[in-house]
């Protein structure tokens, strides 16, 4: 989940939290020996650091392996790759639809495509159309796949995902390449018609 979110409701929480351990602190000076308070402040000490810690680990480990999507993670690779193929095909179509465990829409592509294409920003706001299925630019249109009608397309590259495809039926010499997220599954299939 992305901290600048929710920055307000951490900002709380820290204030909360913070009159919480000194509350806490003022009734220990008031309890304890001095030799019980020093121990007690180190294993709270001890507690916080292997907190952070562990959340490190979750953020910058698991994180990327359960929610990849969360991040758009393969829409960088799958940029960098249809700019690599732009001047062999005369339209390329991006599948907005993807996901790890269910499908869910991306609302980013096109911004993905733009900025990796080094697409100067003043041409892409004029280029940039949005109707009302999906939305284009340049080569690009960003949009649904509807694969008994888009098979058929010439000169076309097609990066759809597994939710938008029967990827068993496709010729699999038509597929040139495949984005997984960070736990392998596939995530987009690049397939030149």
């Amino acid at each position: 989940f992305s901290p600048h979110r929710s920055v307000l409701a951490f900002s709380i929480m820290s204030i909360i939290s913070s009159f919480g351990i000194f509350w806490f602190f003022q009734i220990i000076q008031k309890i304890l020996a001095v030799p019980i308070k020093a121990g007690l402040i180190c294993i709270l000490g001890l507690l916080l650091i292997l907190n952070f810690v562990y959340f490190i680990h979750m953020y910058t480990v698991n994180f990327p392996f359960e929610k990849s999507q969360n991040m758009h993670y393969p829409y960088k690779q799958i940029a960098l790759f249809v700019w690599s193929k732009y001047d062999q095909f005369d339209r390329i179509i991006v599948d907005p639809i993807y996901g790890q465990s269910a499908p869910v829409r991306a609302v980013a592509a096109h911004y993905y495509l733009a900025y990796y294409g080094e697409y100067p920003p003043a041409k892409f706001q004029k280029d940039l159309r949005i109707e009302k299925s999906g939305m284009s630019f340049d080569k690009f249109s960003i949009r649904e796949i509807n694969w008994s009608k888009d098979q058929f397309l010439q000169n076309t590259l097609i990066i759809a995902s597994p939710w938008s495809i029967p990827i068993d039926s496709i010729d699999k010499n038509r597929i040139i390449k495949r984005f997984d997220f960070y736990d392998r599954q596939p995530a987009f299939y690049a397939i030149a018609l």
